[in-house]
Parts: C-alpha cells; sequence; structure tokens
C-alpha cells in the first residue's frame, strides 16, 4: 500500500459536500419519480376500468385504453431511468488477459499496489494513444468500492517506454487511490448516468405519435406521458447541471492529485517527458490509421 498522502484544499473539500446533496437529490428524485409513476398507473388502469363498465361503447372503451397507455408508458420509462442505473460501462476495446500478456500484467498488478488500490477487474486495449481508467458497475460504485477496469491505448503502448507506461497508470489508479478524493469520482460516474438517463434512447415522443396514428384519442391521453417525462427530465436537468458544475471544480484537483501519486511513484522526470511527446505520437498514430483507412476504402487489402 502507498505511504504518501495528498491533502486536498478547502475549495474541494466544499464541493465534495455541495456534491453528495446534489447525488443524494438525484436518487431521492428518481425513488419519488418511480413511486409515483407506479401510483399514476394504478389510477389510470382502475380509472379506465371504470369507465368502460360504467358505460360500455366505443368512445368509453378508447378512453380506457388511452389511460391504460398513459399508466403504462409513464411507469415503463420510469423503470427505463432505473435500469440506466444497472447498465455496465461499455468498452469499445479489446480485452486482453494475464496468459497472454504476463509481463504487462505483472507492472499493472505491481502499480497499483504501489498507488494502494486494487487491481482492475479487466483490462483493455483501445484504438487510442491514452490511457484510462472507467467503473466496471455504475450502481455499485456510488455506494460502495468497486474493481475498475483498465483500458489502454494501443498508440500509447508503442510509443513509451516500460517506466513512462507505468507512471501513467499509476496516474490513472491514483484517482481512486485515496478516500479523500472518491466522491470525485463518484460526481462524474453520477454526471455519466444522469446523461445516459436525459439523452440516450428517449423514444417516447415516437411511441405516443404511434399510439395516435392509431387512434386519436389514445394518442391524445397518452400525451399526458410526454408532460410527465418532461416534468421529471427539467427536475433531472438541474441537478445534472449543478452536479456537473461541481465536477468542473473536482476535476482540475483530481488531476494534480493523480499526478502526484504518479511522480511519487516513478519520478517527476520520467511523468513529464511522455507529456512532451504526446502530440506527436496522435498526429504518427493518426496518419497511420488515415493511410490504412485510405487502402481499405480503395479495396486494397
Amino acid at each position: 500500500m502507498n505511504s504518501f498522502k495528498i491533502n486536498v484544499s478547502e475549495t474541494y473539500k466544499k464541493a465534495q459536500k455541495k456534491s453528495a446533496v446534489w447525488i443524494a437529490l438525484f436518487l431521492i428524485t428518481l425513488f419519488f419519480s418511480t413511486i409515483l409513476s407506479i401510483i399514476i398507473f394504478i389510477i389510470c388502469v382502475c380509472g379506465g376500468i371504470a369507465i368502460v363498465i360504467a358505460k360500455p361503447m366505443w368512445i368509453t372503451i378508447f378512453l380506457g385504453l388511452g389511460l391504460l397507455a398513459l399508466g403504462g408508458l409513464i411507469v415503463y420509462y420510469n423503470i427505463k431511468f432505473i435500469l440506466n442505473i444497472f447498465k455496465k460501462t461499455a468498452t469499445n476495446g479489446i480485452e486482453i488477459f494475464e496468459t497472454d500478456q504476463p509481463e504487462l500484467f505483472k507492472l499493472i498488478k505491481a502499480t497499483a499496489d504501489k498507488v494502494g488500490t486494487k487491481h482492475p477487474k479487466k483490462v483493455f486495449i483501445i484504438d487510442d494513444v491514452n490511457a484510462y481508467v472507467s467503473y466496471s458497475n455504475n450502481l455499485q460504485s456510488l455506494f460502495f468500492p468497486t474493481r475498475k477496469n483498465l483500458s489502454i491505448g494501443v498508440g500509447l503502448l508503442h510509443g513509451i517506454s516500460q517506466n513512462e507506461l507505468k507512471g501513467i497508470i499509476a496516474h490513472e489508479f491514483g484517482h481512486f487511490s485515496q478516500k479523500s478524493m472518491t466522491i470525485g469520482s463518484h460526481v462524474g460516474n453520477a454526471t455519466k448516468i444522469m446523461e445516459d438517463i436525459l439523452y440516450s434512447n428517449q423514444t417516447l415522443k415516437f411511441d405516443v405519435d404511434n399510439l395516435g396514428q392509431i387512434n386519436g384519442i389514445v394518442g391524445f391521453i397518452s400525451m399526458g406521458a410526454v408532460a410527465y417525462n418532461k416534468m421529471i427530465e427539467s427536475i433531472l436537468k438541474i441537478i445534472h447541471k449543478k452536479l456537473e458544475f461541481n465536477y468542473l471544480k473536482l476535476s482540475r484537483e483530481m488531476e494534480f492529485h493523480a499526478d502526484q501519486i504518479a511522480t511519487n511513484v516513478v519520478g517527476i522526470e520520467t511523468m513529464s517527458k511522455p507529456l512532451l511527446r504526446i502530440e506527436l505520437y496522435q498526429f504518427v498514430y493518426q496518419e497511420l490509421a488515415n493511410f490504412y483507412t485510405n487502402l481499405q476504402d480503395d479495396k486494397k487489402f
């Protein structure tokens, strides 16, 4: 385990406290929205059945179906909100294993031990000149320490020395190595979850339009689900904006913290050298990628 300790600023501590409040509000909003959506669904089902039973005719049947669609869409999309939290972090890389790359894994594990954090759950090679650590489980990471995945760019592996690679990995692990800094990573994760909820796979309006094409009454009543959804989204957008603002306050100091951890592991000179060459690495890697892309476009394999 590491023997060095990073002291955080008072600004960071204040942003930590505010961020914790906004994360709590985010979770509370999802909880009460889910409870409210279930209540609305029950009311709509009971109301729809009561209307049809009271006076069975085509108009009441369509009114009942409209109420059923309204309640069903509201509860369905709230469940989709919740399911976004359980979604595992996606990666575009290729997973590698210790049996294939024993020396690389030896370096990774030794670096994690030196920094004082757990070994990564999975290791990926990515199409980039970069490296980063990401959560393997979004929901768990908001409440408990959870193992992370390490992604290493293939362009990085071919451009730096083994000790420089160790420094970069130490920097990435450094973000999670000390309890005083963990709220920053939680804020980043909560922000990512909220972006998935707010901006990914939003098809409610499309579903309501399709219902309207089938029957105008059903479609008109179902528009209430869009209004409800927008109300919840407007609350989440306020929380997301506040969280994002606090994350900007935290992120710069998180980078300084990670740099201090890495320099304690490999020294300041080793850490500074790759930074001076990184633009050259990126340029060369992109030129190489463009060269082969052009060959592929010309059907030269």
